[in-house]
């Protein structure tokens, strides 16, 4: 979603004119990982996958996943 904004400061003396108009997008939940692989190793089990589709955003990292069982 994006959305449109403008800003103004105030301080003793009064306030500000407007900034010009700024957009910003608002970022998502990120898509679930794809092609999740499960495999056992001695006494071990490994969990990979492929990276989501979606980050949740232009130039928004995934910063972790949670595995629980």
């Amino acid at each position: 979603m994006n959305y449109l904004f403008r800003y103004r400061v105030r301080n003793v003396f009064g306030w500000s004119s407007y900034s010009p108009e700024e957009m910003i997008v608002a970022n998502t939940v990120p898509t679930v990982p794809l092609t999740v692989v499960t495999t056992n190793v001695l006494d071990k089990v490994v969990v990979s996958w492929d990276q989501s589709s979606s980050t949740g955003g232009l130039l928004v990292p995934i910063t972790g996943y949670n595995i629980f069982l």
